[in-house]
């Protein structure tokens, strides 16, 4: 009380404080003297040596490494190979000094982490470039040239290695990440630092030179890594994160930044579900942990800011996107402005984000501004696509051949509407509607505007794009997409407050046909008339396609879905105290579709039973709108030998999902289809959902001496889905992790381990991907009683579900041989996800079909994570690095107690994956009769389900992963990428009908002809039939339903190459540029595949990734 009372000199009373006061005076007395006596790097660092006759220059470099230290000499002044011996233990850098230059002429000076060698005598720094009498052969004039160096986030850089080119010349960047140093113009300065690129940038008079380095992806050194709420050097986190950067986004020519990463992430699985643009990807972070199929997206954040990546499209699109559940929103985001994606993965890495984290986390972060003169980046590509595959089919004869020995073998004659066989079309046609439907080349065009620069204390970058991308159907079809971000980074003198801003928007169009005519390209006949008349109507001549009429109307239709995005985000830091920071950050996104199909009236086939002989137009206005705020306290804390540090916040954010719907029918001109007033019938619906979720979340780090550390995280979730009672969640982890390789055991024993970690987590996150209000009952209006409106219960309340829980084990090991030049990391993970949320069948007696709740089913994924980056050649000019990734993952359901009763009885196997099909035994043909043949289970001489599906087909992938090359030789930069995947998928033969069956979509792979013909032919292949309607059924529901409807799809596929040139620096230079780079990119290039369809990464009837070259041209001034 009396020492409380002495520090308190103020003009007002004091008042008597209770126990809990005193305390937390005591505590933040404490906490101030801990920072006022915070000491200096040099102060506090021991170091630990035991060298026996090495060399001057060997013991620095080993300081280096096992310091944060770095040494500033030059050459001629240091007797480098000078043989020392240095035993030190637990000593400060000044000991080790001392010993190393005791019999030298050697001086030093520690300036924080920056170390000084100078000769003694010598007035002349080596901070500080000789002066030109020191130099020889100089006859041009010198000037001082000088600048601040950073890293990506804007902060200094010191200990920056600069260089003039050709000489030993050079200095070092001061603690505040200054330099100054004499050049002359022509020269060229090299810039180096561990864990980061080396740039190089000629000499313009004594004009400042500001730069930012870029890190080297193939570095773990210095390398920081964006863990959401914090960021961690790559060697010192606890949880799993995989990232990839702005360089390998850049050499690949993708409209969707997913697309860049398939592949290149361990434990991150990317599909791509068409290759038409606009389209959407499957993206699975360590499998299937719900039984919803809807309920496995990633939570995306986006500088902060949560994105939904769900599909605004609606039903409109029709089949176009039907295999990619609609359009990507993911779209918007132009690859460009992207400076890193990090995926979280595991408990530590996750838990933090809670209920949001169940599936893991995307952070995508975009490109800001650095320190330096204006930089203006142009760059400029343009690219042709076509479909890299195309199946064998039947040509006009084999085709006509098959059909007649359908009918044949049926004892049939040609009926009426079998037109390719009956003589309406024509016989010696030979169409190859492959070419024909999908044969065309896609054009892309994208065009990069960069403005970016600022000073000490604001820095900005302003960055504006336009993509286009065409299709390869028959049409002037387009995707397009135009973009810009200004984002704007600013410091107060005192470097006490930050603050950060940015606004993104983007507006796209995409102009597709509702139908991807894949499916027609693969089995329409060959003589199958042409679409379009001359003068580009439809060909309906003498009812040339039936009674359905053209299945090219759609061509004629107008489809198209425009969509605005806008991102805002605004972070505010402000330092309170050394080492104590408040921190909010303020976010609003907005995502609005429109979607527009129009049915003219001269898109219509006359001879159809569906013309009208009216217009028909229906319009969808979708939008999404996401508001958040986080407000944070953070605080660090020496202690000891080690550093805390405490970060608390809470969130809250509000979603609001609206949308309307118009649809308008007998519309008397092709003029007028916009134009509602002219419309017979307008039916109208909208829909609003709100979705609120609020939380508070801490966590708690520690890093003792930089060996051994741990992670607390933690959060409670409140989520507006759940009723009373249930809408709060609790979720953590604790992550550890031991640099060993930092232990003086490990250091005298294991020379070649220059890093080595052992890491390991358990947590739980949380899941309520579920739709808005599902535990309340809801009413639908069926029309109207007795000139009333009638209401009647569409949805059964159910207050007593609750949180998914999925709890998260991980055990992981890195290392790092010969300096880093070998580096592997492996990890074993287990995720245990139960309380499923599902929508539960009910019997139809309830009056409903569906009702929210939770199974008492667990899912587990387990499985294996290797990485491997060597650097296999690092010279001078050449360099060669390898990067390599596999995962090898296992989905099971653990435990669903009484599975049989229930409604997925038929559908789970307890101890099988999820993603499993229970099928039927296919035997091939029958010998004798030449029809399909299914093993009889229970043998009572019927086939049928469920009782003879009691075969399990496991689909989906067993491995997967991806091997990057670098090789760079002075400008020359060449990469490319493999991607691998060993998996079971669909037959391509699910795309056709049973042979000789259907006259539009008759045709068959070339392989039919090896079909059953005869009594005792052995084939898988039946016989040909075109009326047996029971042969059809055999094939429709139970051959697509027998094992022999899956194969084994696994491919290789050369999925990159990229290469570029960067022009001389003296040529750039003397053509005012700062630099300049061609290139030339390929997408999909190569697929090593036993697959027999047009590509085995999407579905047997879906439009497939196109093969890509695009050429390029990058200029910087």
């Amino acid at each position: 009380m009396k020492i409380f009372t002495k520090l308190w000199d103020g003009p007002f009373p004091v008042p008597k404080p209770d126990l809990k006061m005193k305390l937390t005076v005591l505590l933040l007395v404490f906490t101030l003297f801990q920072l006022r006596a915070a000491t200096s790097y040099a102060q506090k660092t021991k170091i630990t040596l035991n060298m026996q006759g090495v060399s001057v220059l060997e013991v620095i470099e080993e300081i280096e490494a096992i310091t944060d230290f770095g040494f500033l000499y030059r050459e001629k002044d240091l007797d480098l190979e000078r043989k020392v011996s240095v035993k030190a233990r637990k000593k400060g850098i000044e000991d080790i000094l001392e010993t190393l230059f005791k019999d030298a002429p050697v001086t030093y000076s520690i300036s924080d982490k920056l170390i000084i060698l100078t000769k003694k005598g010598n007035t002349t720094s080596p901070n500080n470039t000789p002066t030109s009498k020191e130099k020889t052969g100089e006859n041009q004039q010198q000037f001082e040239v000088s600048g601040i160096i950073t890293d990506p986030e804007g902060n200094p850089l010191p200990g920056v290695n600069i260089i003039i080119k050709g000489t030993n010349q050079g200095t070092m960047s001061d603690p505040d990440g200054k330099f100054t140093i004499l050049a002359q113009t022509k020269d060229i300065l090299t810039f180096s630092y561990v864990g980061f690129k080396r740039i190089e940038i000629p000499v313009n008079g004594p004009d400042p030179i500001d730069l930012q380095m870029e890190e080297d992806i193939m570095s773990l050194e210095g390398v920081e890594v964006n863990a959401g709420y914090w960021k961690v050097k790559d060697r010192e986190r606890t949880g799993n994160i995989s990232r990839l950067t702005s360089e390998e986004i850049a050499i690949q020519p993708v409209g969707n930044v997913m697309a860049a990463a398939i592949g290149r992430m361990p434990g991150v699985n990317i599909q791509q579900n068409t290759g038409l643009p606009g389209g959407n990807f499957r993206i699975r972070i360590r499998g299937q942990n719900s039984l919803r199929s809807d309920a496995n997206e990633p939570l995306y954040i986006i500088d902060g800011v949560p994105f939904s990546a769900t599909s605004l499209a609606t039903d409109l699109a029709g089949e176009i996107f039907r295999t990619g559940a609609g359009t990507s929103p993911l779209n918007t985001i132009n690859p460009s402005d992207i400076e890193s994606i990090e995926v979280l993965k595991d408990a530590d890495a996750t838990a933090i984000y809670g209920s949001r984290g169940a599936n893991g986390v995307v952070l995508i972060t975009t490109k800001r501004g650095s320190v330096g003169k204006t930089r203006v980046d142009v760059n400029f590509q343009h690219g042709l696509g076509k479909v890299p595959h195309f199946m064998d089919l039947l040509n006009i004869k084999q085709y006509l051949e098959m059909k007649r020995e359908a009918f044949a073998n049926d004892d049939a004659e040609f009926r009426s509407f079998d037109y390719d066989v009956n003589g309406a079309w024509d016989f010696n046609r030979d169409v190859d509607w492959q070419k024909r439907l999908i044969g065309g080349t896609s054009e892309t065009t994208n065009a990069q505007l960069s403005i970016s620069g600022g000073g000490r204390n604001t820095q900005y970058t302003f960055n504006g794009g336009y993509y286009r991308e065409t299709t390869v159907l028959p049409g002037s079809f387009a995707y397009q997409r135009g973009s810009g971000q200004l984002n704007v980074n600013h410091t107060s003198n005192n470097q006490n407050f930050k603050a950060n801003f940015l606004v993104n928007f983007s507006k796209d169009k995409n102009n597709l046909p509702r139908v991807d005519y894949t499916n027609q390209a693969l089995t329409f006949a060959p003589n199958a008339p042409e679409p379009f008349n001359g003068d580009g109507s439809i060909n309906s001549a003498n009812g040339a396609w039936g009674i359905l009429g053209s299945p090219f109307v759609d061509l004629k239709n107008s489809y198209s879905n425009g969509t605005d995005n806008l991102i805002t985000n605004g972070v505010f830091t402000y330092s309170i105290l050394p080492g104590l920071e408040l921190k909010t950050n303020l976010g609003y996104t907005t995502t609005k579709m429109n979607e527009r199909i129009l049915y003219p009236i001269s898109a219509q086939d006359p001879t159809s039973i569906f013309a009208t002989g009216t217009g028909q137009a229906q319009f969808v206005d979708s939008s999404i709108h996401t508001w958040i705020g986080e407000p944070q306290i953070e605080y660090e804390w020496a202690i000891g030998k080690g550093h805390l540090n405490i970060l608390v916040g809470t969130t809250f954010q509000k979603v609001t999902r609206e949308s309307k719907t118009i649809n308008a029918t007998g519309i008397g001109s092709d003029a007028l289809l916009e134009d509602l007033s002219v419309a017979s019938t307008i039916r109208a619906s909208n829909n609003f959902l709100e979705y609120r979720y609020n939380a508070i979340f801490g966590r708690i780090h520690y890093n003792w001496k930089e060996k051994y550390l741990i992670n607390l995280t933690g959060r409670r979730d409140g989520s507006s889905r759940f009723g009373t009672g249930n809408q709060f969640g609790n979720f953590g982890a604790i992550g550890m992790a031991w640099i060993f390789s930092n232990e003086n055991f490990i250091k005298n024993n294991l020379p070649f381990l220059s890093f080595g970690k052992l890491r390991s987590s358990y947590g739980t996150t949380g899941n309520d991907q579920i739709p808005d209000y599902g535990y309340l009952e809801t009413y639908s209006s069926p029309g109207s009683y007795l000139g009333g409106t009638t209401l009647i219960p569409a949805r059964i309340a159910n207050q007593n579900f609750s949180w998914e829980v999925n709890k998260k084990f991980e055990v992981g090991l890195e290392l790092g041989m010969f300096k880093d030049r070998i580096s592997l990391s492996t990890s074993y993970y287990r995720n245990r996800s139960s309380n499923q949320l599902v929508g539960f069948s009910l019997p139809g007696i309830t009056g409903f079909t569906i009702v929210q709740a939770n199974l008492p089913a667990m899912v587990q994924n387990m499985g294996w994570e290797l990485e491997l980056t060597t650097r296999n050649i690092q010279t001078k000019d050449f360099s060669w690095g390898t990067f390599a990734n596999l995962t090898i993952p296992r989905n099971k359901l653990v435990d669903y107690p009484n599975l049989e009763g229930s409604p997925y009885g038929n559908r789970y196997v307890i101890g099988e994956p999820l993603n499993i099909a229970k099928v039927y035994q296919y035997l091939g043909a029958n010998q004798e009769t030449g029809e399909y043949q299914f093993q009889d289970v229970d043998e009572d001489e019927n086939v049928s389900s469920p009782n003879d599906t009691q075969f399990v087909k496991e689909i989906g992938q067993q491995y997967y992963g991806g091997i990057n090359n670098s090789l760079t030789y002075k400008g020359l930069q060449l990469d490319f990428f493999f991607q691998f995947v060993k998996q079971v998928t669909q037959s391509y033969r699910n795309a056709f009908t049973a042979p000789g069956f259907s006259a539009i979509g008759g045709n068959q792979p070339i392989e039919v002809l090896g079909r059953w013909q005869q009594p005792g032919d052995i084939t898988d292949i039946p016989r040909f039939s075109a009326t047996n309607s029971l042969f059809s059924t055999s094939f429709g529901s139970r051959w697509k339903s027998s094992d022999h409807a899956y194969e084994d799809t696994s491919f290789i596929r050369l999925k990159n190459v990229s290469l570029s040139w960067n022009l001389p620096m003296e040529v750039a230079h003397k053509l005012k540029l700062q630099q300049a780079r061609i290139y030339i990119q390929g997408q999909n290039l190569l697929t090593i595949t036993n697959y027999r369809g047009l590509d085995p990464e999407v579905s047997p009837t879906s439009l497939p990734p196109l093969r890509v070259f695009t050429t390029g041209i990058q200029l910087t001034f």
